[in-house]
């Protein structure tokens, strides 16, 4: 571990603002729409200070401007998604993933599975808040 070093899951990530999200996953698997699932991401994301923002605007925002009214992403798609982001604390509650910041050379190991789980969480936008960096 470098000193000064930022990660992408600060210390108390997954014993604080986890529970809250990993209760909501179940809400935003059962969603049969755009609006529902608007709901209940809404609903996970009140604390602003937990994901990114884009324009003032959660990242989840933008994501359901895409999402499309079909019963097959719903279905089939969408509770795939979440089974891999509820996969997060399993998989990075131990493991120190540092944010790669431009100028600074590092380098960070995943597995292919990990992977997986980091594009869920940012599809549904909730991963923490590195955007805040500078």
């Amino acid at each position: 571990m470098v000193e000064g070093q930022i990660f992408l899951f600060p210390a108390a990530f997954f014993s604080t603002q986890w529970v809250q999200i990993s209760e909501g996953l179940g809400q935003v698997a059962q969603s049969q729409d755009a609006a529902s699932l608007r709901s209940s991401l809404q609903a996970i994301s009140s604390d602003a200070n937990f994901h990114a923002t884009r324009a003032g605007k959660p990242d989840f925002e933008a994501v359901l401007d895409y999402i499309p009214e079909s019963s097959d992403f719903f279905a089939r798609i969408l509770p795939k998604i979440v089974g891999l982001a509820e996969e997060a604390a399993t998989k990075f509650r131990c493991k120190d993933v540092p944010l790669l910041i431009q100028g600074l050379p590092s380098v960070v190991f995943l597995t292919y599975s990990e992977v997986a789980t980091l594009l869920a969480l940012a599809f549904l936008g909730l991963l923490p808040n590195g955007a805040s960096i500078s």
